[in-house]
């Protein structure tokens, strides 16, 4: 949180995906499709995005 005034400041997303070989293909559209989706762009610009993709592979 941010103070005066007080709002959020960044948003944290972190996804673990399961132990499977994702193609680089794959990894790249999930990437794109995490930082373009909906909710994303609808954030206002002053909040920080941090998105962490896990893969355990």
């Amino acid at each position: 949180m941010v103070e005066n005034p007080r709002k959020v400041a960044e948003i944290i997303v972190e996804l673990n995906f399961p132990d499977v070989q994702y193609s680089i293909k794959a990894k790249k559209i999930i990437e794109f499709t995490s930082r373009n989706c909906p909710v994303a762009l609808s954030l206002h610009p002053d909040i920080k995005q941090t998105i962490i993709l896990n893969y355990h592979n």
